[in-house]
């Protein structure tokens, strides 16, 4: 990911970052600095005033969510109950409506592609639903923020932004969120 000169109206101006294959970067800032609207922007999900977004030397021509997926990279926002998952849906339709966008479709989606995100996610993530057919709501606060990770997880992005990914988790979900990264 290379982000060259990213301003957001109000917010921040001048940004450039680079990150490469394999690395972590934390970005740490005060409550009101620009963080989570960078990241925003980097993933169109907030307007930029000015700048350029590269993933492997690509410009990411879209300004909006749709195209930044299309282009790798993926956006875990901060809080998972208002942006980060559609808490009245289902376990398996939150692990699935990223690594299903843009399919057409007429009928719902064959259960065995599902069923294989769904499988992956309780094996590797130590998800812990009563079924995949569960509202997410019902969850616990680490079990829907391993949702809101594993769609993405699913998606297999190229770069995954990820706003505070442990917040407002236990100790032992926040241990299991960073063993995944």
């Amino acid at each position: 990911l290379r982000v060259r000169g990213l301003s957001v109206p109000g917010k921040v101006h001048g940004i450039d970052l680079e990150v490469h294959p394999g690395e972590i970067v934390g970005l740490a800032g005060l409550v009101g600095a620009g963080r989570s609207e960078m990241l925003e922007a980097i993933f169109g999900a907030a307007p930029r005033g000015e700048g350029t977004v590269e993933m492997f030397g690509q410009v990411v021509s879209g300004t909006d969510p749709r195209s930044a997926i299309a282009a790798g990279l993926g956006y875990l926002p901060p809080d998972r109950k208002t942006a980060g998952l559609i808490l009245a849906m289902t376990v398996r339709q939150n692990l699935t409506m990223v690594s299903t966008l843009g399919q057409l479709r007429i009928t719902t989606p064959r259960a065995g592609p599902e069923n294989a995100v769904m499988e992956r996610a309780v094996t590797s993530m130590h998800l812990r639903a009563a079924s995949p057919d569960a509202e997410a709501g019902t969850l616990s606060g680490g079990n829907q923020q391993k949702v809101a990770l594993g769609k993405w997880l699913a998606r297999q992005p190229r770069c995954l932004l990820l706003d505070e990914p442990t917040r407002g988790v236990d100790a032992a979900a926040k241990e299991e969120i960073h063993r995944i990264l």
